[in-house]
């Protein structure tokens, strides 16, 4: 995946266009469940085979134009070009059904019996024009799910 240096100056160029052209560009925000007692009860190797594993199957529910970043430790966020809040939405459930229906080496011993990821999902312009602004608003979502209990999209 991407890092999130290469991610900051795709945001802006792409929220450009956003603006220049007259389209939606959403942004989903999203980072794994308790990664940390999985790393504390397994160990950091197997903790990135978990991050490895997630990314694969991000990557093989996006689009070949959307960009999928690792933003740091557990989070990524994935830039939408052309892409409206609700169908941001509709990806990110099929990414979390996805992910929680894989079966990761002991993901049984997860809290709730499975690694899972919550979601944040923000678009320009509705939720922001500024790179800042819209990722904030992506991570107050995230904030929100993970207050929900984990596991969902907000």
């Amino acid at each position: 995946l991407y890092n999130r240096r290469h991610f900051e100056g795709v945001l802006k160029s792409e929220l450009l266009r956003a603006e220049r052209y007259h389209h939606p560009l959403s942004l989903i925000f999203f980072d794994v469940d308790y990664f940390k007692i999985y790393n504390d009860t397994h160990g950091h190797l197997m903790g990135d085979i978990i991050l490895k594993e997630i990314a694969r199957l991000v990557r093989s529910r996006v689009r070949d134009t959307d960009i999928v970043c690792r933003y740091g430790g557990e989070e990524f966020i994935i830039v939408l070009p052309y892409t409206g809040k609700e169908d941001a939405k509709q990806l990110a459930e099929d990414i979390r059904k996805n992910v929680a229906a894989h079966h990761f080496q002991h993901g049984e011993q997860q809290p709730g019996g499975a690694v899972t990821i919550s979601f944040g999902i923000a678009e320009s312009p509705v939720d922001g024009h500024e790179a800042e602004t819209i990722v904030k608003s992506a991570d107050d979502a995230l904030y929100r799910a993970k207050e929900k209990g984990r596991n969902c999209v907000c």
